[in-house]
């Protein structure tokens, strides 16, 4: 900023002379329209679904298990006509309970029982069970897998869930893979994860 400190005619008549006052620093904004205002908001609400919506797609398997958030997409889904992936994760079944044995009237037949609880916070479809018997070497004498028509009692089949937390039991009958087989495992899988 400049200061004049003197003032005579000779020194100033160079000087500019002005009608209005000088005014130094930024020039005063111009109004904004209203409709400027309005595209920037809709370009705010815009970018903040967007960004909602990747939150939600990139965690999806997450808030998939999730029961609160789980029920929140379920209404969301009901609203925007759209279906829901169905969560599975064998390693939260559980088998409480596997009993091999000799069939009680079938010779050279083994009867197979067992119980799986589902340990998740929500319900998954009954999975596919993986049957192995192993020799003393732990080398693999019989294997097969069983879907869930081979193993459920035919009441439960409509069912196609099991709920959380709780257990279903499932039979088995099959032939007895010999006296080599001293040791069976069991494991729950899905075809598709």
């Amino acid at each position: 900023m400049w200061t004049i400190l003197e003032s005579s005619s000779e020194k100033t008549a160079h000087l500019p002379e002005f009608d209005e006052p000088l005014i130094l620093g930024e020039a005063a904004p111009a109004p904004k329209s209203w409709w400027l205002i309005v595209v920037s908001l809709v370009g705010i609400v815009f970018l903040s679904a967007s960004f909602v919506a990747q939150l939600v797609y990139f965690n999806r398997d997450t808030l998939l298990r999730d029961p609160r958030a789980r029920s929140v997409l379920e209404s969301v889904c009901a609203r925007l006509a759209c279906e829901l992936p169905i969560v599975r994760d064998a390693s939260l079944l559980r088998s409480v309970f596997l009993d091999v044995s000799s069939h009680p009237e079938y010779e050279s037949m083994l009867l197979v029982q067992f119980r799986v609880k589902n340990t998740a916070s929500f319900a998954m479809p009954y999975p596919s069970a993986e049957l192995s018997f192993r020799n003393i070497q732990d080398q693999i004498v019989a294997a097969r897998r069983f879907y869930p028509g081979h193993y459920l009692d035919v009441s439960l089949l409509p069912l196609l869930m099991i709920p959380a937390g709780a257990e279903i039991q499932g039979t088995l009958e099959l032939l007895d893979p010999g006296t080599e087989s001293v040791n069976y495992t069991l494991e729950f899988v899905y075809e598709h994860q």
